[in-house]
């Protein structure tokens, strides 16, 4: 199986069946490109979440809190809020859980308050956990270190966070980094889940998708 990061909150899941999984999708030159994706998630139905381009209007589209399953792919999906006032000013947001080739992946989307005991026994044994960073519009470096402890995934994706030096309503990566006590930058836009050695809570900094040229 292989992750991308195409940017802001949005993945690429490549299973080992050559399924594709598109997650969060905002509008960008690289998800423009796309076609052929079986399974497209939704986190919350913000326009830099919830894109959709004419190509991809016949994939699967799950945006509600029911399970998907199918013959190789099982994706659980969890109530959560866009902000820390059970979603009176932001809110809903729905944290999705991907069961595929062995792996649990858990994609947080635009989480904007600390999980309780519940949800967090939920998030077992999750191998990739795409957590946002950047604050202001979702929790913050601080509180989603701490998160990360608690659900102590083996490969830890940061997301939602200003990846370039430019100002910026969210913040950078850099008080993630500092509160977890690790960060390991990739060299490329995505891993090998099987082939990726990591043991527990190891930082994987991935490069966007969405800012390296599209050749059409």
């Amino acid at each position: 199986m292989e992750i991308s990061w195409i940017g802001h909150s949005s993945f690429l899941i490549k299973t080992s069946l050559g399924r594709r999984i598109l997650m969060d999708p905002f509008s960008c030159p690289y998800i423009d490109s796309l076609n052929d994706i079986s399974i497209i998630t939704i986190s919350h139905n913000h326009f830099d979440h919830n894109y959709i381009p004419k190509a991809l209007e016949n994939s699967i589209i799950l945006n509600t809190l029911e399970t998907y399953e199918d013959e190789t792919i099982r994706i659980d999906a969890i109530k959560t809020f866009h902000d820390n006032i059970n979603g009176h000013k932001r809110g809903d947001n729905i944290v999705f859980v991907i069961n595929c080739d062995n792996v649990r992946i858990a994609h947080l989307g635009d989480l904007g308050h600390n999980l309780n005991t519940e949800t967090i026994k939920s998030l077992f044994n999750i191998d990739v956990l795409c957590i946002p960073v950047g604050g202001n519009f979702t929790i913050d470096g601080k509180v989603a270190s701490n998160l990360c402890k608690d659900i102590s995934p083996k490969i830890i994706i940061p997301m939602h966070y200003n990846p370039v030096a430019i100002p910026s309503k969210i913040g950078g990566v850099d008080k993630f980094i500092l509160n977890m006590g690790n960060g390991k930058k990739h060299p490329y836009e995505s891993i090998n889940i099987e082939e990726y050695k990591a043991s527990s809570n190891a930082v994987t900094l991935l490069s966007p998708l969405s800012l390296k040229p599209i050749d059409f």
